[in-house]
């Protein structure tokens, strides 16, 4: 059974560690530098999700994110944060976008991990609902862990 985990954060590294999860014959993907560095400290091989992007998701995920922060206020909100003339979604651009940035990241991340890496099963953190919501439909076997 080809088993994968995915770990963020410290949290995720020290949920490990507190429950004796068993790491040694499955293959570990970091999704943050906060992961990677307590993984590397304590001389757990793993992957970076980088490893699995393909040369234009970059970039495509630089365009989904920038369209989702200038848009998304006035697909779903429609002039409700409007005061006084002052569109407020629009004071928020900026800094929404590496919310964006982020969460996409991870999207793709794990779509691509999944096409590579053709798992059995997931094992999964703080990603849980990312990780549901993307192998919903196949055969893959996820082990969600508390969600903090």
């Amino acid at each position: 059974m080809k088993s994968l985990i995915f770990v963020e954060g410290e949290k995720d590294i020290e949920y490990i560690k507190e429950n004796n999860i068993k790491i040694d014959d499955k293959k570990i993907i970091s999704f943050d530098i906060i992961a990677h560095q307590k993984l590397n400290q304590m001389n757990v091989k793993h992957s970076l999700v980088e490893e699995f992007f393909e040369d234009t998701d970059g970039e495509e995920i630089d365009k989904l994110s920038s369209n989702f922060a200038t848009t998304w206020y006035k697909q779903t909100i429609n002039n409700q944060l409007k005061y006084h003339n002052l569109e407020l979604g629009y004071l928020i651009e900026a800094e929404i976008q590496i919310y964006f940035l982020k969460h996409i990241r991870k999207v793709v991340g794990i779509k691509r991990i999944i096409e590579k890496e053709k798992p059995d099963e997931i094992i999964s953190f703080s990603s849980n609902s990312f990780v549901k919501n993307i192998i919903d439909k196949t055969q893959i076997q996820i082990n969600q862990f508390k969600n903090y």
